[in-house]
């Protein structure tokens, strides 16, 4: 998502020509697929809190979506995303 005109098409111009629903489908067999699968793998090995993955995956996708829209050069949206994360983390 640092590349903005990879943003620009995922973010803006991907829901605006083919509609939101068919883009959270095509996420969800890609990228939202790997992204549960990786939650699901961490809860496993008991590296993060046992919560639910699909709605957890849900929640970060968006939460990353939304700092992908806001990148700044303070690093606000990475510093919170990265707390976010590690309150997550079991131990």
């Amino acid at each position: 998502m640092r590349n903005p005109g990879r943003r620009r098409i995922l973010i803006i111009d991907g829901p605006a020509v083919l509609g939101s629903q068919a883009m959270r489908e095509i996420d969800a067999r890609h990228a939202g697929r790997t992204l549960v699968e990786g939650v699901q793998a961490a809860i496993d090995s008991g590296r993060m809190r046992p919560l639910p993955a699909v709605a957890l995956a849900a929640l970060l996708n968006a939460a990353f979506d939304r700092a992908a829209e806001n990148v700044d050069e303070r690093g606000e949206y990475r510093q919170a995303l990265w707390a976010l994360l590690e309150g997550l983390r079991t131990g």
